[in-house]
């Protein structure tokens, strides 16, 4: 039995992503959601409403938190919780300065203290399932060491872990080395996070690691949206049934993003990312067409040849 989870990116995966992706394709077991976080000593009001959002129901979603102490995580935690969620993943591993330098995702890895009064909170709410997503460190690929016993000591149902370091962020080698003694030495269930863009890359990682409680896919799947369907259905779908698959996504969310915001501007720039992965599949000319679109209609026209 395999689990597959939809990572959580910022500026990609909102709630209506999540809603027509579950939709048009199987294989996800669950959605993490962008993080929520704490914006001008108030929990950012976008956050909470895309959590309260309708579009979340019926879909196996769980509410990711960023956070630099034990107050934040308590006060954030308490909203997902009186949103209806009785799951929360918590983020130390986002390597992105805005957050670190306030203190959160990966350069809470330094400071397994501040992990130990996080623990405290999390006991005080035993009707919450927790998990949480972490780096190999934060300069270093050794620095998981330095909160390892801490995050041991958490009540977590399970950690995913992506082997960069956050000065890496999401390119360079992998250090499969860290990863390999993290999974021995964790003493909750381990997921797999990182360059999986092939159901024969998650095959591999399957059968390198067994003792691997499943893996997590961000960039993966919005380059190829199918691709939990094909690895959990041991069919590889052929690059034309993918672009299609791709085009209809992209197309039901900006039916969406059309009906629900005002302008070209504003519409465009919720549309144009989705495509930002998708170059080795839609070819460089289409990929170029997409993003130099400044209007609706140049966009659709760009769309279309690709359809054609």
């Amino acid at each position: 039995m395999t689990t597959i989870l939809f990572a959580p990116l910022q500026g990609y995966t909102d709630h209506v992503y999540r809603s027509i992706h579950a939709r048009l394709f199987k294989g996800v077991d669950a959605y993490y959601t962008p993080f929520i976080r704490i914006e001008k000593g108030e929990p950012r009001r976008q956050d909470v409403a895309r959590l309260q959002s309708p579009l979340n129901e019926g879909i196996n979603t769980v509410p990711q938190i960023i956070f630099s102490d034990a107050d934040e995580f308590r006060r954030l935690a308490d909203i997902v919780v009186e949103a209806g969620y009785n799951e929360i993943d918590l983020n130390i591993g986002c390597p992105f300065p805005m957050q670190t330098r306030r203190g959160r995702g990966c350069a809470l890895m330094s400071h397994p203290e501040t992990l130990a009064a996080v623990a405290e909170q999390m006991r005080q709410m035993p009707q919450i399932k927790f998990s949480l997503k972490m780096r190999c460190g934060e300069v270093g690929a050794d620095g998981w060491r330095e909160t390892a016993e801490a995050v041991n000591e958490m009540p977590l149902a399970q950690v995913a872990f992506h082997p960069r370091t956050g000065k890496q962020k999401y390119d360079g080698e992998l250090a499969m080395d860290a990863f390999s003694e993290f999974l021995t030495q964790s003493k909750h269930p381990v997921i797999y996070n990182g360059d999986l863009h092939t159901p024969a890359d998650i095959a591999d990682i399957y059968a390198k690691y067994p003792g691997i409680a499943g893996v997590m896919i961000g960039r993966g799947l919005l380059a190829r949206p199918s691709l939990a369907e094909e690895f959990v259905s041991g069919e590889e779908w052929t690059e034309q049934r993918r672009i299609s698959a791709l085009v209809r996504l992209n197309e039901e969310i900006g039916e969406v993003y059309e009906r629900d915001l005002c302008g070209d501007v504003q519409i465009l720039s919720k549309l144009r990312p989705l495509w930002d992965y998708t170059e080795p599949l839609i070819g460089r000319r289409a990929w170029k067409a997409i993003h130099k679109a400044h209007s609706l209609r140049n966009y659709h026209a760009a769309v279309a040849a690709i359809a054609d």
